[in-house]
């Protein structure tokens, strides 16, 4: 599975940026992540007009809204997404590019200096609202919320409602794990500082 993590660092440049994303990642290993890449399939999502793109690449590759776009129909319009990205201001591969072709450090959008792109940061960040309502969805994976078993009798998912819980127990308590979005590495929660002087933004994706 892949996830998308925002990881904010105080620092003075990319490459020292980059340095202290993957210094902060290390200890995860195995507990958050088997692998990451910075960029990845999130590749160019901070930068500022990344969504703008996306609406104009959505009226070629998926003018019906379909629910599942197959990649060889991305690979067919490859020469058109890329020109207009191109057009647009952007800078190396478009976000619908081969992520297996990125640089090991990422692209041009993808380690910004957080001013850059705090507007994109702060609705990636995650609030106690979004823990309440992961705990409230635990509930449904109880009979009650009307789930049945293969014989179509009601069944509580007790795992589920317990991994569910887990999972709202980390982000009332800002833990970094999987399914956090945004972590602030000098901070160790989910803050986005108020000075965003000498700050990063670092888009990990995140494979379990």
């Amino acid at each position: 599975m892949h996830k998308g993590i925002i990881l904010l660092v105080k620092t003075t440049d990319r490459e020292k940026a980059i340095s202290k994303a993957k210094e902060f990642l290390a200890p995860y290993h195995d507990d958050v992540w088997d692998w990451y890449a910075i960029g990845g399939r999130w590749t160019q999502t901070l930068c500022p007009f990344a969504k703008a793109f996306q609406e104009k690449a959505k009226k070629i590759i998926n003018p019906n809204d379909e629910a599942f776009i197959g990649q060889s129909i991305v690979d067919q319009n490859q020469d058109t997404l890329q020109a207009i990205w191109k057009e647009m201001g952007g800078k190396d591969l478009n976000p619908h590019c081969n992520h297996y072709h990125i640089s090991d450090n990422g692209q041009a959008y993808d380690v910004l200096p957080l001013c850059e792109c705090i507007e994109i940061v702060k609705k990636w960040q995650q609030t106690i609202d979004d823990a309440k309502k992961v705990e409230l969805s635990a509930k449904e994976w109880l009979a009650e919320g009307g789930r049945k078993d293969k014989d179509n009798n009601p069944c509580d998912d007790w795992r589920m409602y317990a991994y569910i819980l887990k999972n709202a127990a980390n982000l009332y308590q800002q833990n970094f794990f999987f399914e956090c979005n945004v972590f602030n590495t000098e901070k160790y929660d989910y803050s986005i500082p108020e000075d965003v002087e000498n700050y990063f933004a670092v888009m990990i994706d995140i494979h379990n």
